[in-house]
């Protein structure tokens, strides 16, 4: 989630709002902004706002789902997550809206990853597989109807809607190479030729194009984004989630990987530098509002164990002891 409100997800990308905002003076001091973040406790889907937590799916035995991002359209709240049901745990996308569920429709299996609202569309990105398949194909819903992008092993993740045209991150299988895309209005563009990888997350500002991913390079995974298909590398990862562009500065979230240490924990690159989160075990989603850094993810315990929270500017706020938080969206 991603936004911009900027907010992004594994998913986590991107719409770029820019909001003016004014106070008045009072004796309460400015108002404090509300703080969405969406993913899942005890195997349901669930929400936190400012901290308190509300439950998306009911208790039916054998049943588990999560909400893996966040979308807004004036007052109503919008999330996309999965859910499976059993007995055969067979994984079904949909998206909630003010708390009410609606499954997308679909021949096969499907999960979803990112909403994006667009006037009174509702778009909602992920893939969808057979029951045995090892792959998937990516797959886009326009307020219910599904639209499979490629017929070759894909994904979807972050989507923008850049004026009336449709952009979705992803990748493509392309005899046995995965390769970072981006579907415009379902034409495929592939960001690299020459080396594997995937971009998770896309963003525009004004008229220049960012999309944050991996590629494989020297045999190693590395964090990515491009500007106008012109790449930055961020380092050696684990993953990277999210990118948001705030006054003319970059922003990509993600877990970072060093030779000593498998999982660095989670961090966020300005502009190309790392800014690393203390006591982390991944980070899944970023959101910068108000020039403040939002990060959602899960928080390291004593003794191994990790509970879902988030981050504004460094410092966290412990959410559940069982659970874990995929995305953030900040409202003013």
């Amino acid at each position: 989630m991603r936004s911009v409100s900027v907010c992004s997800t594994i998913v986590v990308t991107g719409v770029l709002l820019l909001f003016n905002l004014s106070c008045k003076k009072n004796s309460a001091g400015p108002a404090q902004p509300d703080v969405f973040v969406a993913g899942s406790a005890v195997s349901r889907a669930v929400y936190w706002q400012n901290g308190k937590i509300h439950y998306l799916t009911d208790t039916t035995i054998g049943q588990w789902s999560y909400a893996g991002h966040i979308g807004f359209s004036g007052s109503d709240m919008y999330m996309a997550g999965t859910m499976a049901t059993s007995p055969n745990f067979n994984m079904t996308a949909v998206y909630w809206k003010n708390g009410v569920m609606t499954r997308l429709p679909s021949t096969m299996q499907s999960q979803a990853g990112y909403i994006l609202l667009s006037g009174n569309d509702v778009y909602v990105s992920g893939d969808v597989f057979s029951y045995d398949a090892e792959f998937g194909f990516a797959a886009y819903w326009k307020n219910g109807n599904v639209t499979v992008l490629s017929q070759d092993t894909s994904g979807a993740a972050g989507m923008f809607m850049n004026g009336s045209d449709l952009y979705i991150a992803g990748s493509e299988r392309i005899k046995g190479v995965s390769y970072p895309t981006i579907w415009k209005n379902g034409i495929a563009m592939h960001l690299a030729h020459d080396t594997g990888g995937a971009a998770v997350s896309i963003a525009f500002s004004g008229t220049d194009m960012y999309v944050a991913g991996v590629l494989q390079i020297n045999n190693r995974q590395t964090g990515v984004y491009w500007k106008n298909g012109t790449p930055t590398t961020l380092g050696p990862v684990i993953s990277v989630n999210s990118l948001d562009v705030w006054n003319g500065d970059v922003y990509v979230s993600g877990w970072r990987y060093t030779d000593s240490i498998y999982n660095d924990g989670g961090v966020y690159w300005k502009n190309g530098s790392p800014m690393q989160l203390p006591n982390s075990t991944l980070v899944n989603a970023m959101c910068i509002s108000g020039g403040n850094v939002y990060l959602a993810g899960d928080l390291e315990q004593k003794g191994g164990s990790s509970h879902a929270a988030y981050w504004k500017n460094g410092q966290p706020t412990d959410l559940n002891p069982d659970g874990h938080a995929y995305d953030i969206e900040v409202r003013p």
